[in-house]
């Protein structure tokens, strides 16, 4: 049976009824992806002969292909059908293609380049990732950060995760201390919309985390993602 991904995460929009998502493979141990139906709750389809490592794929939704990196040395070109159109060992430029020239005293220009559009910006040193989201905002996101970039390159609003909390119990010397992680936060993950997601863990509670992007400057906090909690099921 091909199950169902976590909706919510890891998950590209193609309209209102249709996803593209990512499957778990119990055999290969990876991942397939496929579009699946939201009212009918199915995979429309499923790529059989590729498979993906979780967390290094690249997608993304353009015009009526879906195309993908996997993170290492093979892209794909899909039909919204699943045909299979194109394979390549570069990264598509759809996915945006990033590159970095220092100018001086550990800062470099990074640029990212879409087909239609291309963002430039000076940094000590590229993001570890970077998405547009379905309304072309471009975000740079890493482990514990995410960047939301104008339209002219400058950083609009930056989340940073919060650090995770411990306690540490000791039992004497020579006894190595008891260590209790009191809160733990997840990588963020950015949806099509440019929401961004993540979960916290604590002893007795799982939880989602969401963080939507508010632009409005004159409220008391300013433009940038705002919080509220998921229950998890």
């Amino acid at each position: 049976m091909n199950s169902l991904p976590e909706l919510g995460l890891r998950l590209y929009a193609i309209d209102s009824e249709k996803i593209v998502g990512f499957s778990w493979d119990s055999t290969a141990k990876k991942e397939r992806i496929g579009v699946l139906s939201l009212s009918q709750a199915i995979w429309l389809w499923i790529d059989k002969n590729n498979v993906y490592e979780s967390g290094k794929t690249s997608v993304a939704v353009v015009g009526n292909s879906i195309y993908v990196w996997n993170g290492e040395n093979a892209g794909y070109q899909y039909a919204l059908s699943g045909q299979l159109i194109k394979t390549t060992t570069k990264r598509p430029v759809e996915l945006g293609l990033v590159t970095e020239n220092g100018i001086g005293n550990g800062q470099y220009k990074i640029t990212v380049t879409y087909p239609d559009k291309t963002w430039s910006y000076n940094d000590v040193g590229p993001m570890a990732a970077y998405l547009r989201d379905i309304n072309g905002n471009l975000y740079g996101y890493g482990d514990t950060q995410a960047v939301r970039y104008t339209a002219c390159g400058k950083t609009l609003a930056t989340l940073t995760m919060p650090k995770t909390i411990t306690s540490k119990k000791s039992w004497g010397p020579r006894v190595e201390p008891q260590i209790t992680v009191l809160e733990e936060y997840g990588s963020p993950i950015i949806a099509p919309n440019g929401d961004i997601y993540a979960w916290k863990r604590t002893p007795d509670k799982y939880s989602i985390l969401k963080w939507t992007w508010v632009d409005d400057p004159n409220i008391p906090t300013g433009p940038g993602p705002h919080h509220q909690t998921i229950p998890a099921a």
